[in-house]
């Protein structure tokens, strides 16, 4: 009989889940560190695996002939291959400690065959002794064998006879090998026949180890013990009876005894101490600077480690050789990291399943003997612990809520202690149908066609998350079936209509989740209101003139009337469209049962209205009846909107504009007159009549003309008002040349042309152009072109390098606009002189670079053969108001100044008055002191702060027992005009003494022109007055806020002193300060 699906599916979960409680143990196996334990793990995951992954085969199989989905089996395949993968990750893991404790046997197994090897050889030699002890071989080892090196590369062995040599020595064996622990058939050898003997030929700076035997004519005694000694001049032996003690989990103690052998020179200066973790690890080095210190106790250790510790003397010369290694393991101590690979994935709706790993081998510091899982709801401080032993590497927790969040953490524990928990999982529990149904479900008539229900959720924990609502209503006692409306989401009320008036209805509701619906509530009964009567009939009539209004009548058949409610909104046009009607203004009105009729009044012009009426019985209100009304128009009371204007041509415009306001166009805009005029111009406007649209291009215009125009709407009860705006023509080329009204030779090759600009520019001139003939233009063509910026010189163009002197030229000139070149001008002809005359600078411009100076820069002039300087004067007169608050009035006297030409063509001007305005002006000067036309500029320097002005005065007899007053002198505003002054108060302390000291320090840490505060408690500003009401007395200490200041009350018996500070605003509204000295101190007495 053949295998179900669903059979081969639950026989695959089981291995599966076998497969995972064999890597579970994987952990505790490897900690039991049993070769054949180990070998059997192997063996059953690799079977446990070929079983999954021929069940897998199987089901897939099934699963492709049962057609589902690609990606599902894919995801599926997933899934089982996670499972597999991490019994891989076991079996790799087991055979590489297998490979770690096959090297690990075979390195035992070398130092057990060089042992061997050691012991054979005594063994032997021992026999030898003792059959030779009847031909009398040494009985004994050498005494007193003492190895040092006495220079590098070599070492030097001294001994004393056997204590039993039984018989005379004949000579001496001495064994030498710098890898004590490779086989004795390694170890090099030499002869010696007395005490001492030097070893040489061998590395520098090498420990070596040394042992000796003694030999008779007939046979060889026993070897000595070995002996360290260090290839490197002057370095002692190695320390002796070297012993290491744990004392704790992360302390080791050592103790020495001094070397046999302590060196040349100074003898030891200390030891250097080597420990690591391992025989491959990283050693450390602790030194010990004291020769006399033959203990050490090392810390920071880990718990459960084992070390191997050497110990080396040290002189000046250097460091001896490492004592033999001594190993100590450090006691366990409890866990220092959390368990590894620490996960958790909820099974099902109550069991959450949770692996981990042991903590790193480094932090275990000892052996782990059990894990503490710990758990608890998300929202709850209490938790639950379950302990598990250390062969269990995972747990299921179960008995949990459905659909319930979860934190969950795993500690290791050893024999000391449990370690640190890890970091905390959040897992959430699979989900179920809601167990508790929705409460507080209400239901409320709304009219005679509608009931609203409302509930609240299932109150938490339910096991699941909601997806919605299966709300189920019926007749009753009509029908027996609900009817059924599936509700998504998180809503919790709905609205049910088309119902029947006065019907019982009853309602239950249940909770709906991905895995199904819940429990049904208890029903509720509710039951829809009586019908509404229908709409009254609406008759409606507009007033007679001048009236704006309607005269509005209804009447309705309804029984037991209670209300009547009429709503009225207006709009420019009839509305058809019930969303847009809905968005109306409506003004509502309630009548009672005995009115019947209304008159709405002082409606709008040329406006369409609604009119809306609806009764209220005890079953409702009715639905509404509508009736619409067009007013009679009138002129709009609104000109048209947005009126804009823009050039097109140099002799047209496009003008657009928008309606008027809506509710002041009074009816339906049926056109526009649009009326224009020249600005500036006396004549008649003239008037175009337009339809309803909005754009109209207006052409025939004059070019580059400045003009008027007015727009006004019309309805067909007449005009409007009227809205202006001003607007212009593009520009065009000159319709005409300029006027040239001289010609002048001002030089060898230079000519200056006077002209006129052009009477129709048609447009802002931007330069001119100039055509240079050799002869008379009606025979001759263009010699060359110069071009001018208007900027330059508006009436006047200086024309050179021309062919040569005292020749005759002609010359035509043109204007040009940002469009182009008009015409060129009649021509004019002028000779060159013979001579050179010095000519005007050109482009003269100014930088006022401060209050007290200007910087000018200029162009060389046309030609500069002439020219030998620049002579530069200016001078000016001013008006200001004075520090007694009268005009004044000074006139600074020319000053002049020369710059050699031609190289710099700029010069400074300073000691300038501060805000002052300059006339300058500058000409070129020849040799012979003969000047050109001048070239002037207006400047005007930067203000600067006021001069200095009178400290503040004080009347002794104003003071009262509320303030100081003190009377506050005006600053000239000769650099400047002033915007405000503040008031500076120093606080002095109660005695003159004191005061005087402080005031001392106030007046050292000051500037001039400013009173320093920064950092000060002791000065502060009382307040600000405009310069516009200085002078005046103010009143220090009185309390109030002004301008940002609080003016603070004095204290009693306190010194104060008082300074005023004058503000002069830059062009960057930055004070330039100007500070009167400090009054002395005056005692606030409070007379």
């Amino acid at each position: 009989m053949a295998t179900k699906p669903d059979e081969k599916i639950a026989v695959l979960d089981v291995k599966l889940k076998q497969l995972l409680i064999t890597c579970g143990r994987t952990e505790s196996v490897l900690e039991s560190t049993k070769d054949i334990a180990i070998n059997r793990q192997i063996e059953s995951l690799k079977a446990l695996s070929k079983d999954v992954e021929q069940s897998r085969r199987e089901v897939e199989l099934l699963k492709i002939t049962n057609d589902e989905p690609e990606d599902e089996i894919t995801t599926w395949n997933a899934e089982v291959e996670e499972k597999l993968s991490k019994a891989d990750e076991d079996i790799k893991r087991l055979e590489k400690w297998q490979d770690e404790y096959k090297q690990k046997k075979e390195s035992i197994a070398r130092e057990e065959q060089f042992k061997f090897e050691m012991k054979l050889h005594e063994t032997k030699l021992q026999l030898q002794s003792e059959q030779n002890t009847k031909v009398l071989a040494p009985g004994s080892a050498p005494r007193s064998i003492a190895v040092k090196s006495t220079e590098t590369g070599s070492f030097e062995v001294s001994w004393l006879p056997p204590e039993y040599p039984n018989g005379r020595i004949s000579f001496y064996t001495i064994y030498y090998s710098d890898e004590p622990h490779k086989s004795w058939e390694t170890w090099l050898f030499t002869f010696a026949t007395k005490s001492p003997r030097k070893i040489s030929q061998i590395q520098n700076d090498r420990r070596y180890a040394v042992r000796i035997s003694s030999s008779t004519s007939r046979a060889a005694g026993p070897i000595s013990e070995p002996f360290l000694v260090q290839t490197l001049q002057g370095a002692p032996s190695n320390p002796q009876n070297v012993q290491a003690k744990v004392i704790s989990s992360t302390k080791v103690e050592l103790t020495w005894k001094k070397p046999s052998y302590e060196g040349s020179g100074q003898g030891i200066v200390g030891y250097d101490i080597y420990y690591n973790t391992s025989l491959d690890g990283t050693r450390v080095k602790v030194t010990i600077h004291s020769p006399a210190d033959f203990s050490k106790v090392v810390t920071g250790l880990s718990p459960a480690a084992i070390y191997k510790f050497d110990i080396a003397a040290r002189t000046d010369a250097g460091s001896g050789p490492l004592s033999f290694p001594q190993f100590a393991t450090t006691w366990e101590g409890a866990p220092s990291a959390p368990p590894n690979n620490f996960s958790c994935t909820a099974i099902d709706a109550s069991h959450i399943h949770c692996s981990w790993r042991p903590p790193p081998r480094k932090d275990r510091n000892g052996l782990i003997i059990g894990y503490l899982i710990r758990y608890k709801l998300s929202n709850k401080d209490t938790s639950v612990k379950k302990s598990v032993t250390n062969s269990v590497l995972s747990m299921t927790l179960d008995k949990l809520q459905a659909y319930t969040v979860y934190h969950i953490d795993v500690a290791a524990k050893s024999s000391k202690g449990q370690g640190p928990f890890s970091d905390r999982i959040v897992v959430t529990t699979h989900e179920t149908k809601p167990s508790k149904p929705p409460e507080n479900m209400t239901a409320t008539a709304i009219n005679s066609t509608a009931i609203y229900v409302t509930w609240k959720a299932p109150t938490p924990p339910f096991g699941a998350k909601l997806t919605g609502y299966q709300f189920r209503y019926r007749k009753k006692p009509q029908e027996d079936i609900y009817r059924i409306i599936v509700i998504v989401g998180n809503k919790r009320r709905i609205v049910l209509t088309s119902l029947k008036p006065e019907q019982d209805y009853e309602f239950v509701i249940a909770a709906k989740s991905a895995k199904g619906t819940g429990r049904l509530t208890k029903p509720v009964v509710c039951k829809t209101k009586q019908a509404p009567p229908k709409p009254p009939v609406l008759v409606s009539k507009k007033l007679a003139a001048p009236q704006v209004g309607v005269a509005l009548s209804w009447t309705s058949k309804a029984r037991d009337i209670e209300q009547f409610q009429l709503r009225y909104a207006k709009d420019v046009e009839k509305i058809t469209n019930e969303t847009l009607l809905s968005k109306l203004t409506f003004v509502e009105k309630i009548f009672s049962s005995s009115v019947t009729a209304y008159n709405a009044t002082n409606l709008g012009h040329g406006l369409w209205y609604v009119f809306k009426i609806s009764v209220k019985n005890v079953g409702g209100w009715s639905t509404e009846r509508e009736a619409w009304l067009l007013m009679d128009a009138a002129k709009p009371t609104g000109p048209p909107l947005n009126f804009r204007v823009e050039p097109k041509t140099s002799t047209s415009v496009q003008l657009s504009w928008d309606l008027p306001e809506k509710w002041k166009r009074n009816g339906k805009i049926i056109g526009y007159e649009l009326s224009y005029l020249q600005v500036g111009s006396s004549t008649k406007r003239k008037s175009e009549s337009l339809d309803d649209k909005r754009l109209f291009e207006l052409q025939g215009l004059k070019k580059f003309t400045s003009y008027q125009f007015r727009i006004l709407a019309k309805t067909v009860a007449g005009d409007g008002p009227a809205v202006n705006i001003e607007g212009m023509t593009k520009e065009d080329v000159p319709s005409d040349s300029p006027t040239l009204t001289d010609a002048a030779g001002m030089g060898t090759k230079v000519v200056r042309l006077k002209f006129k600009p052009p009477l129709t520019p048609n447009g802002r001139i931007i330069g001119y152009k100039v055509n240079i003939y050799l002869s008379n233009p009606t025979y001759a063509g263009v010699w060359r072109d110069d071009e001018m910026n208007e900027n330059e010189n508006k009436n006047e163009m200086y024309v050179g390098k021309l062919f040569k002197p005292d020749s005759k030229y002609w010359f035509t000139v043109a204007a040009k606009t940002s469009v182009g070149y008009g015409p060129f001008s009649d021509p004019i002809f002028a000779k060159t002189l013979s001579y050179d005359l010095p000519l005007p600078v050109r482009k003269l411009s100014v930088d006022v670079t401060s209050s007290s100076t200007v910087k000018l820069q200029w162009d060389s002039p046309v030609d500069t053969a002439a020219v030998h300087s620049y002579k530069i004067s200016y001078r000016s007169e001013k008006i200001f108001i004075g520090g007694d608050k009268k005009e004044a009035k000074i006139e600074l006297p020319e000053e002049i100044k020369t710059v050699n030409c031609c190289k710099l063509n700029s010069a400074s001007l300073e000691n300038l008055e501060p805000c002052t305005e300059y006339t300058v002006e500058i000409v070129s000067v020849s040799k012979s002191e003969r000047a050109s036309e001048s070239k002037k500029i207006k400047i005007k320097t930067k203000v600067a702060s006021s001069p200095m002005f009178p400290q503040p005065n004080i009347s002794t007899n104003g003071i009262t027992e509320e303030y100081i007053p003190i009377y506050v002198h005006p600053a000239s505003e000769r650099y400047g005009p002033i915007s405000h002054y503040l008031i500076y108060v120093a606080s002095l302390g109660k005695t003159i003494s004191e005061a005087r000291e402080r005031l001392r320090d106030i007046r050292h840490s000051r500037s001039r022109r400013a009173v320093n505060t920064n950092g000060r408690d002791d000065v502060h500003i009382a307040g600000k007055l405009n310069a516009s009401v200085v002078p005046t007395t103010f009143k220090v200490g009185r309390g109030q806020i002004q301008n940002g200041h609080t003016n603070r009350r004095l204290e009693l018996g306190h010194f104060y002193a008082f300074s005023i500070q004058s503000c002069v605003l830059d062009e960057n509204s930055l004070c330039l300060t100007t500070s009167t000295a400090f009054t002395d101190p005056v005692e606030f007495s409070g007379k």
